[in-house]
């Protein structure tokens, strides 16, 4: 856990988010704060974060459909993440794969 995140934009002050994921990910404080990473990804589990990081998925413009699916839904057929569909509710899921493309759209 990387405590201490700096919310401004001001690239010389430190913290120990940086410092941390840094040291983690062999990226530098510029380039983590350039993109949105996979810990601001809404409502999503510790264990799935932890495995996005393994797979070294740091940032939402490295993710794919299927990396938010829940299990259940991978093994159905015609199972896909859809936000096509304006007024109708949508599963986490969905709510996620639109974080990750307006990440990617940016």
């Amino acid at each position: 856990s990387c405590e201490y995140r700096l919310i401004d934009d001001d690239i010389d002050k430190n913290s120990g988010f940086d410092v941390c994921w840094s040291k983690t990910t062999g990226l530098s404080k510029e380039e983590l704060r350039s993109h949105p990473l996979v810990i601001d990804l809404f409502d999503t589990p510790k264990r799935t974060i932890n495995n996005l990081i393994s797979q070294k998925k740091y940032f939402l413009s490295n993710l794919e459909a299927s990396d938010l699916q829940p299990q259940n839904e991978k093994n159905k057929k015609n199972s896909r993440v859809n936000i096509e569909s304006p007024g109708e509710k949508i599963s986490g899921s969905q709510r996620q794969w639109y974080q990750v493309l307006t990440a990617q759209n940016a």
